[in-house]
């Protein structure tokens, strides 16, 4: 299993580089996200069953952090 890591990443500059075709390979997964190949490195960017299905492991106390402002945001 990959194991999931946060670099920060800016979603506007994936779509910069998706769209001005620096990309290798870009597939958007209906209701999941986005895997795409950028410059040799491998992305997706997506939901939790993205993230299962590239065998990326969220680590706890990051998906407790994303439930609890989802709840947030939803009850607000």
């Amino acid at each position: 299993m990959k194991e999931g890591r946060n670099n920060n990443i800016n979603p506007s500059h994936i779509r910069y580089k998706l769209e001005d075709k620096e990309h290798e390979k870009a597939e958007v997964i209906k209701g999941n996200g986005i895997r795409a190949k950028i410059k040799e490195k491998e992305f997706a960017i997506g939901n939790r069953k993205l993230m299962a299905t590239e065998g990326i492991v969220i680590w706890d106390v990051v998906d407790d952090y994303a439930i609890k402002n989802y709840k947030q945001r939803v009850t607000a």
